[in-house]
Formats: C-alpha cells, sequence, structure tokens
C-alpha cells in the first residue's frame, strides 16, 4: 500500500499514525514517499514542485515504488492511497501506468486541474503549483479565459488519462468541502461509472479532511471492505 500525501508542500515525518498501525497487522506493507516539493528537504525542494505538479510529483512516486518492488517482492500488488493533491498524482499513475497498479483509494481528491483552479477556496496556490503565475485576486478567476492555460491544465489533469484506467476505483468525498469541492469528485466517479470501471463512491457530511471519528473509522472499514472485494484480502 504506497501512501501519497497531499498538500503538495506537506511531507511524512517519523511519528505515530494510526492507520498504519491499523493496516499492518492486516498484512500490508506500506510505503510513504516524500516527492519533490515536499517540506524538510530545503527550499530548492519546494521551488521544483512550482509549475511541475503532475510531472515531477508523478515520476518520483513511480520511481519510489519500483525500487521499493524491486527490494522486496516485485510481484506485490500496489495499492495507491490517499486524499487531495495525491490525487492528481495517483491519478495520473493509474491512467498513465494501467497495468502496473491495482487499486486506488481516493478522498477529496484533485482530479482536473482546470476545475480545481477555477473553483477551490485557494485559486491562487493551484495556479502557482500548476502554472508557477502569479494570482491576480481581482482577475484572478477570470484567468481561464486565456485558451493556452485551459489546454495546459487540461493536458496535465488525472481526468485527462480516465479513458486508460482499468483497475477498480474507491472515492470518499466530503459534501463541505471547500478545498476540493465536492463535484468535482462526482464528476470523476460519473467518467468511471460511464467507462464501466469498478469504482464506488461514499460521501460524507464533513469537510476536506474528514477526520470526524465516526466517519474516519467509516472511511477506514470501507476502504478495507473495498480492498477485500476486489483483491480478495482474507485469501
Amino acid at each position: 500500500m504506497v501512501w501519497i500525501h497531499g498538500g503538495p508542500n506537506t511531507s511524512v515525518s517519523l511519528k505515530y499514525i494510526v492507520d498504519v498501525i491499523a493496516y499492518v497487522p492486516l498484512g500490508f506493507g506500506i510505503l510513504f514517499v516524500n516527492y519533490r516539493g515536499s517540506i524538510g528537504y530545503g527550499q530548492a525542494s519546494i521551488d521544483k514542485l512550482l509549475g511541475n505538479i503532475s510531472k515531477i510529483d508523478v515520476q518520483d512516486c513511480h520511481e519510489a515504488i519500483h525500487r521499493c518492488l524491486k527490494y522486496t517482492e516485485s510481484s506485490r500488488q500496489v495499492i495507491l492511497i490517499d486524499e487531495s493533491h495525491a490525487g492528481v498524482i495517483i491519478g495520473r499513475l493509474i491512467g498513465k501506468y494501467p497495468d502496473e497498479y491495482a487499486m486506488a483509494v481516493l478522498k477529496n481528491a484533485v482530479t482536473d486541474l482546470l476545475h480545481f483552479c477555477s473553483i477551490s477556496d485557494i485559486p491562487d496556490r493551484a495556479l502557482a503549483q500548476s502554472t508557477n503565475t502569479q494570482f491576480d485576486f481581482e482577475t484572478g478567476r477570470n484567468c481561464c479565459s486565456d485558451t493556452s492555460l485551459i489546454t495546459y491544465l487540461i493536458e496535465r489533469s488525472p481526468i485527462r488519462l480516465i479513458g486508460q484506467i482499468k483497475i477498480p476505483v474507491l472515492l470518499q468525498l466530503g459534501k463541505k468541502d471547500r478545498r476540493v469541492p465536492f463535484n468535482m469528485g462526482l464528476r470523476y466517479y460519473e467518467c468511471l461509472k460511464a467507462n464501466k470501471i469498478s469504482t464506488k463512491l461514499y460521501v460524507y457530511d464533513s469537510n476536506h479532511t474528514i477526520r470526524e471519528v465516526s466517519n474516519d473509522s467509516d472511511c477506514f472499514v470501507n476502504t478495507i471492505v473495498f480492498i477485500d472485494e476486489h483483491l480478495r484480502l482474507s485469501s
């Protein structure tokens, strides 16, 4: 199971993570990837990702997974999981390398960069990370009148590769999410269904993180059930 953090300017540190404590006894091996742009590796690493999301972050994660499999068990099934910006990376991975991954679990994931820049509550970050350009708070929402920008954002979006996806995808959405609004994930789900991809959608009365105890627990249980349904975890 590969955990790809969101942000993208965050990181996974050596701390107690309850999800790991829950998954490891069930037989999962866990890989965390701090791709370029993660904090804790200097300003140059953060700056490197500006204008390069869905490129070097995807490349770093794909290479890290391959290196891990090389030194462990190359035939192991790989599940990609996490939230927010992780959706950009996971969506590109399962579209670009459809035969190399077994399943994806996405929570309030960014799957459409054009949509994200247009409706997120942090459009300045969305534009900076996508194109490395400054956001004008007076006219910034009109940036999508630029046809070259529209084309670029569409080309770099995970949803651009949705026709190449073959694996099961689980989506978990918070209907009060303003960071990655609910309708983005809903559109992705509808496209998966239209392409006859095995998928399931859970919607919670929550925000971006879906961290309420009852909702977080439900996400965990439904993730295990979905994995078991498709990958025969019990066997």
